[in-house]
């Protein structure tokens, strides 16, 4: 069974926390983004920084989450973002082309949910993904370069 967690930047300093996530509903109807870490303290959360463990890790034993880009080592040009496939409640990979063009196109993106399946451990170890980091501190990984 794996690890249900959660990681997200906290609101005061922009670091990341790990750990339990929940919600906290005011009687002005705001909602409010906690995680609760290991030691017990909770933080205020950045709610679109909110990511969850996909009780996968990379070759160097890193906790990926969804929002992490990886990349093969064996092929360098093999750069993926894990994102959570709400069509097929699963946890996928997309290519950095795929995912630039879903956040633009919804259709796309719908499309694209529907033909991707989950990440597997074998796929990360056969093609040697590692974390590279993640689209909140790294877009710039997701740049295309044209040669």
């Amino acid at each position: 069974m794996r690890e249900i967690k959660f990681r997200g930047k906290r609101v005061d300093y922009c670091k990341w926390v790990y750990g339990f996530y929940y919600q906290y509903k005011m009687e002005s109807g705001k909602i409010i983004n906690y995680i609760t870490t290991d030691k017990r303290d909770t933080h205020q959360i950045i709610e679109e920084t909110i990511c969850q463990f996909t009780g996968l890790k990379d070759k160097n034993c890193a906790e990926i989450y969804e929002g992490d880009i990886i990349q093969s080592k064996i092929h360098e040009s093999a750069i993926y973002v894990i994102i959570w496939n709400e069509k097929n409640c699963c946890f996928s990979g997309f290519d950095k082309y795929q995912y630039r063009s879903m956040i633009i196109d919804e259709l796309y993106r719908m499309n694209s949910l529907f033909n991707k399946e989950n990440i597997k451990p074998r796929w990360l170890n056969d093609y040697q993904f590692e974390i590279i980091g993640n689209i909140f501190d790294n877009p710039e990984l997701l740049t295309i370069k044209i040669e």
